[in-house]
């Protein structure tokens, strides 16, 4: 897959797909004893509502919270265009996404949260191993030649003899990265008892949305008042450790830009190679389809 040049980031798209019937024949029929026979019937109500406020990324930060609107920007990229939203280390939003569906229908349904089909979710992720930045040394003497790295068909290995002429690479920025990084923190806050979840990453918030509003099946009058609003953050230090994901957020900045030279540690040997496209994201995107559907 081609990575995005940008942490570019998909704001959520709410797909509400209400589906009923437009006539229930006979259901509502009322016969009437008489020299006439009439046979009628209504259209059973839906009354189904379904809503999104709020927003959950925005173009700019205002004291690193994410807006839709102003000029005050705390946090911009210029690998990005105008109409891209961003994130970056120490933004959050805390207002979030409210996500809601309400209404008593007369007939019985099902409710449902899926990825619309048109669309993909993705995370911002960095993979295990240890990482760094290449860059073009000076200053490169036979005593410490051995500090730095020379360039051979894409490989970088360490220097062992200095030779005149010979281009030299330096190993900035290292970091090591134990687990696969994901910097994203979500929290998903259900209006029902006000209890919270902290999903992992998109696939778990999907999850997290399903369980307020998926049902195998609501009978005919069964309320449907249900409602949560997500919210995110890119915490800069960890609670443990003060600094603990400088390294990887070096890193993942580092990606957004063309020509990067981010390397990665070949396992088990003394070598970097260019960073794979599977061994990171800087894409973020939230994509959810709530259906309300009619069973009978």
């Amino acid at each position: 897959m081609k990575k995005n040049k940008a942490m570019r980031l998909a704001s959520c798209l709410l797909v509400l797909t209400l589906l009923t019937a437009c006539m229930i024949s006979g259901t509502f029929a009322k016969y009437v004893s008489g020299d006439t026979t009439s046979d009628t019937a209504k259209v059973a109500k839906w009354g189904v509502t379904a809503q999104a406020s709020g927003s959950l990324f925005g173009k700019a930060y205002n004291s690193n919270t994410a807006v839709t609107d102003g000029d005050e920007i705390a946090a911009t990229s210029t690998n990005v265009s105008g109409t891209d939203n961003v994130v970056a280390p120490g933004t959050k939003n805390t207002k979030g996404l409210i996500l809601s569906i309400s209404g008593t229908p007369e007939v019985a349904n099902t409710v449902a949260a899926a990825v619309p089909k048109d669309k993909t979710n993705s995370d911002i992720f960095l993979k295990e191993g240890t990482y760094g930045v290449m860059a073009e040394a000076n200053g490169v003497t036979a005593a410490n030649v051995t500090d730095y790295y020379t360039l051979t068909d894409g490989t970088y290995s360490p220097a062992t003899a200095y030779n005149d002429g010979t281009t030299y690479y330096e190993l900035t920025d290292k970091a090591e990265v134990a687990a696969e990084y994901k910097p994203i923190k979500w929290t998903l806050t259900k209006k029902a008892d006000g209890s919270t979840v902290t999903p992992a990453d998109t696939e778990a918030l999907l999850t997290a949305v399903g369980t307020v509003f998926g049902t195998p099946a609501n009978d005919a009058g069964v309320d449907l008042d249900k409602s949560c609003t997500i919210t995110w953050e890119w915490p800069i230090d960890d609670n443990s450790k003060k600094g603990l994901n400088d390294g990887a957020d070096t890193i993942l900045g580092h990606l957004i830009k063309e020509n990067n030279n981010v390397v990665k540690l070949e396992s088990g040997k003394t070598t970097y190679q260019a960073v794979a496209a599977a061994d990171y994201s800087t894409e973020l995107a939230f994509n959810v389809e709530l259906s309300v559907t009619q069973t009978d």
